[in-house]
């Protein structure tokens, strides 16, 4: 498909990917085979707790955009922020970041990354992962596939 071409996504017809040991479901609406390799589109939707450890993309911008709930957010070593509902956060390829859904209830972000591809990642992780423990270090040697480096730990407190 091209980036030319009309495009509609309803609720349901994306293409989901459920990690239910890490108590999160992506859902893209759009992938590099979408986009002419452009970009992908997806909702990354939280149970209170999940989120992502301290990471870099060195190939992806990544931007985030809280469509609901409450997260914690890190840039590199830099003090935690929270943020909820209406926030736009981008994070620069090479830039380390982090995110944790807070509160009481699910969280939900909307996320671009530019150039796409970082789907297939989640794929192989949905394979590597099945429904048991998760096993970070076998994720962290699969990021590095995918030019992602594990570079700290999950959000813990907000300070």
């Amino acid at each position: 498909m091209s980036l030319n071409q009309f495009r509609v996504v309803q609720p349901g017809e994306g293409i989901t990917y459920d990690f239910p040991a890490l108590a999160m479901t992506l859902v893209f609406l759009a992938t590099s085979e979408d986009s002419d390799g452009e970009h992908s589109v997806f909702e990354s939707i939280h149970q209170p707790g999940s989120g992502a450890p301290l990471h870099i993309h060195h190939r992806q911008d990544e931007t985030a955009y809280v469509v609901e709930g409450q997260f914690l957010i890190r840039k590199g070593h830099e003090a935690v922020r929270r943020i909820g509902a209406g926030t736009y956060a981008h994070f620069p390829k090479g830039q380390a970041h982090a995110f944790k859904c807070v509160g009481d209830t699910p969280g939900k972000l909307l996320f671009w990354m530019r150039p796409g591809g970082y789907e297939k990642f989640f794929a192989r992780a949905q394979q590597l992962l099945g429904s048991g423990p998760p096993d970070m270090e076998a994720l962290a040697a699969l990021g590095k596939e995918y030019d992602a480096d594990i570079v700290g730990p999950m959000i813990e407190e907000d300070r």
